[in-house]
């Protein structure tokens, strides 16, 4: 192999260890740091502040609520029209979180105060997730399906099982036919035969 490309190879096992030891002692920062700058500003960087530790989560702005995963779980909490939260750091947007209090932190550090964002994401996810509830009439047409699926069901099931009792009664349908021809035949005989021996006499 030519050395430039052993070369390169080395450089590229050296930045890779190098980027995944920043990314290390970091805490994940580093990750979401760099997807958040790709994303050209569809993505704002959540910064979750905690008792002892902060963290951070790549979020977004959708229908006038600051969208964000935790541990998996999606979290929505509402902004005002007139709520100044973002500011620029590092040439991307921030907004600070206080976990304790479940609300987003203003650009003076206050919070918005009277909103539960955890409840109120809790109540969101049920009304979205909850079933619909059908009417009398549409509990009645899907019966009457359900009882017209199972009737056919049923009514397949007993056609192959009793193939051969089909096919005897078939059988026997088709000798009465027969027998019904033959006797209307020897009827037609037996007329012809009286008429003829009436213009005899």
């Amino acid at each position: 192999m030519h050395p430039v490309f052993i070369q390169a190879i080395y450089y590229g096992i050296l930045m890779t260890i190098t980027i995944g030891i920043i990314g290390l002692f970091l805490k994940g920062f580093f990750f979401k740091y760099l997807r958040v700058r790709v994303s050209f500003g569809a993505l704002v960087m959540v910064k979750i502040r905690s008792t002892l530790r902060d963290h951070f989560a790549c979020g977004f702005v959708e229908d006038g609520f600051l969208v964000y995963k935790v541990k998996k779980d999606t979290v929505r909490i509402s902004i005002g029209a007139d709520d100044r939260i973002f500011y620029r750091c590092l040439s991307i947007n921030w907004v600070d979180v206080d976990e304790q209090k479940n609300a987003i932190c203003k650009s003076d550090y206050s919070t918005v105060v009277g909103f539960d964002a955890k409840k109120y994401s809790d109540l969101l996810t049920r009304a979205l997730m909850r079933p619909s509830i059908s009417t009398g009439q549409e509990k009645i047409l899907m019966f009457l399906i359900i009882c017209c699926i199972v009737i056919g069901i049923g009514c397949l099931y007993l056609t192959f099982q009793n193939t051969d009792l089909i096919t005897q009664m078939s059988n026997q349908v088709n000798a009465f036919s027969g027998s019904l021809e033959t006797v209307k035949t020897s009827l037609s005989s037996m007329k012809g035969t009286v008429i003829g021996g009436g213009g005899g006499i």
